[in-house]
Formats: structure tokens, sequence, C-alpha cells
């Protein structure tokens, strides 16, 4: 019995002076050692910060057709609701009450309208001229006679020459609608010359026929256009984070498919201003097109005359009322510098130095994404990291790990391309 207490007594005087060597030596003589079972290397990825709600999709555009009962007698519908409509598509008739009165308003507005189609069309015949300089500096002016035409192109030539595309898709699509208009307006005028006293409104634009007033209330028409876009809602908490013009990820429940979007409009007042009430402010997504599909466009858009077919397979890919998963991305970074949450410790890595030792290295973070984290500052893609437990660690240490023989091949190491295989061998062996 006094023989194990010499025995336990002696091992915690052998501990206790190692302990206070160990804290005496201050010029660290006494080799420290430390165990690291895994290292991770820093990576390159690209990371991203991300609110997710939940959507729906909805028409771009609703365009409303009215009728003054002032202008003559309503005859009947040549449509129902629910129907899809082209561009020329007779929708109403009605008889007019006075002949000489009706043409020359519909001349009146046949007159402003080539004007404006005139406008579109010398507008974009000079941003088809104009050419982006290899630096842009300001407000790029196509026109000096058209004061309209003018954008703030970036100095970026690549992002200019996109912004340009964007103007001149945007202008064409001006110019469809605007061309529709007319189009409908000298049917009427044509129409009236010819019976005397009925006309035949047709539609200036494609789409769904959501609303048919009966009544006669106005609006008389509603026309959902095909163009869409998604909706969804912000709580206040997410609303005063959020800022429109960020990149936004679709995914449609419906169907397997991804879709890539901007955010374009956040209502400034919620839908219900109330005390007790949660303030929710509703938003809007534009959805980009396909690039194929946009180059198309900015060379001559898409051919007015497309199988039915096709078209009809293009309109049955998306509807509005598809739910949609929005993934709307806040923050992102590019080819950013990773390593593990594991591998970080209150601020800091554990890292080998040129000298294969342990060197306690403060770091900078950024983004953080299923439990990566973003090295901004401390630590470049490649230099390795120690995972174990806090209190193996020690500034300038001699460090050992357990040899992983799951990743030994015999074969590749006693290779005859590498030279002196064997003194090595025998060395790490000896020095564990």
């Amino acid at each position: 019995m006094r023989r194990r207490r010499f025995i336990l007594a002696g091992i915690i005087i052998f501990i206790g002076v190692n302990y206070l060597l160990l804290f005496l030596d201050k010029e660290q003589k006494v080799d420290r050692l430390a165990y690291v079972s895994e290292w991770l290397p820093a990576f390159q990825t690209d990371m991203k910060e991300e609110i997710n709600k939940p959507g729906v999709l909805s028409p771009m555009q609703e365009n409303h057709l009215y009728f003054s009962e002032e202008t003559g007698e309503f005859q009947e519908f040549l449509m129902e609701e629910g129907v899809e409509v082209q561009v020329g598509d007779p929708l109403y008739t009605y008889r007019v009450t006075n002949y000489y009165e009706t043409v020359p308003e519909l001349e009146q507005q046949q007159r402003k309208l080539t004007g404006e189609v005139q406008a579109v069309e010398g507008a974009i015949s000079d941003m088809n001229r104009y050419q982006i300089p290899r630096s842009t500096q300001g407000t790029a002016t196509a026109d000096t006679e058209q004061p309209t035409i003018q954008i703030e192109l970036p100095e970026n030539p690549v992002e200019a020459a996109m912004m340009k595309d964007q103007y001149l898709i945007e202008k064409k699509k001006e110019l469809a609608a605007k061309e529709a208009e007319l189009s409908s307006i000298e049917a009427q005028l044509n129409e009236l010359e010819s019976t005397g006293d009925t006309i035949t409104v047709e539609s200036p634009y494609e789409g769904l026929v959501t609303e048919v007033s009966t009544t006669l209330d106005a609006p008389l028409l509603t026309i959902a256009g095909k163009e869409l876009q998604a909706e969804g809602e912000f709580t206040e908490q997410e609303r005063s984070r959020i800022a429109e013009g960020l990149p936004v990820h679709i995914q449609v429940d419906a169907k397997v498919m991804a879709l890539e979007g901007t955010l374009e409009k956040i209502q400034k007042t919620p839908e219900n201003v109330s005390i007790k009430g949660k303030s929710i402010y509703p938003f809007s997504v534009a959805i980009k097109e396909d690039e194929e599909e946009q180059q198309e466009n900015q060379e001559n858009m898409v051919e007015q005359e497309e199988s039915a077919e096709e078209s009809h397979e293009e309109a049955e890919e998306l509807l509005p009322g598809y739910h949609v998963n929005l993934s709307i991305i806040t923050e992102e970074s590019k080819d950013a510098t990773v390593l593990f949450e594991k591998n970080l410790y209150a601020g800091t890595v554990w890292k080998m130095n040129d000298n294969g030792k342990l060197m306690k290295q403060k770091v900078e973070t950024g983004l953080y994404m299923a439990s990566m984290v973003e090295i901004t500052k401390g630590m470049k893609a490649g230099e390795w990291a120690a995972t174990e437990r806090k209190s193996q660690f020690r500034h300038q240490a001699t460090f050992i790990t357990p040899l992983q023989w799951y990743k030994f091949k015999v074969k590749e190491v006693v290779s005859s391309k590498y030279e002196d295989w064997g003194k090595y061998f025998v060395t790490g062996l000896l020095s564990r």
C-alpha cells in the first residue's frame, strides 16, 4: 500500500515538474510536440449569401381596353374570357354615333401613331450606328437631335455593349406595340369607310383575355401579356436588407426548370399599414431571356413566321400561376479562398509553415455558406490548415500526423522513380 502511494506521488511529481519546466521555458528550448489528426487545404470556390422566398409566376403586363358609349353603340363581343388572342384578332364591334366626327378622330390617332413609330425607328437606327469606344465614361448620346436617346454607359466596354443590346431589345418591343396599334386604327378607318357606320376593334396586343365586362364597365377588356414575371413578398426585416437589381435564381416547382432573373421592383409601402399587424412588401422579379433567344433578338429579333407547333410548345412551357422558389443573392464572391468552419478557432487558423511546423495565423473572414467560410486575409488557396482539439495546438511546435494506411500504395512508394526512398522511409518510421 505504501509502495503504491510512493509510485503515485512520484508520477504526480514527475508530471508537475514537466509542466513547470514547460511553463518556465520562455525561450522554448524544450521541444513541443503537437498531434494533428487531419489537415485540410484552403481552396477556391464561388461563395454567396441568399434569401429564399416562395413565389408565383404572373403576367408581366396587363393591357386594358376601354369603350365609351359617346363614340357609338356597342354591338357584340367577338371572343370570350380565357381565349388567347394574337395581334390583329377581332375583339368587338360597335356602330358609330357620328361618322363625320369619328373619321377625323381616327385619322388624328393614325398621324400620332405614325409619328411615334418613326421616332422609335429612328432611335433604333441611331443606336445601331453608335459604336462603343474601348473605354467608356459618362453618357453616350446616340443622336444629338433626339435627346431621349441617351443612356448611361458603364466604364466596362463589355457591360456597355450589353446595355446597348438591352436598349435595342426594349425599343424593338416598343416598335412592335406601336405598329400593332397603328395597324388596328388603319383597319378601323378602312372598315368605317366601307360600311359607313360599323367598326370592328382588333387586338393591338398578344396574350390571354382574362376579363370581359359584359356590363360595359371600364375596363371593357383585359389582356394579359405572354411575358411572365415572378412575384413574392418580403417581411419588414428582409425589406431593410434588400435592394432592387439583385440577381435571383428561380426554380419552377411544376417543372424541372431553373431560370435566372433580376429583382426588378420592391414596393415602398406595405400592403397593409397597421401597428399590430405585420408589414408585407410585395416584389417582382424580371425573368431573363435565354442566351440563344437573346442573341436572336439582338441580331434581328425572332422571325415573325414560326411554325404553330413550336409556338404552342413555347407557350406551354410556363404558365401564370406556377409556383416557384426564389433564391435572392444578396452578396456574392467569385473564386473566393475558402476553408471549412471546423478549421477556424476564434478568428485564427493553425497552418503548416515552410519548415513543417504549426503556425498560429489570424485571418479575416467574409461570406459563410454551407459550413464553408470565406477567408479574405491571412491565408491563400493551397495552404494547409490543421483540424484537431485546440489543446493540441502550440505555436512553432513540431507535429505528428497518423499514417493513413488506406492512402498508402506500396508500389508507388518503392517505385524506382523516387531516389533514396528506403532512406526516407526508415527515417520516417524512426522519427515516430
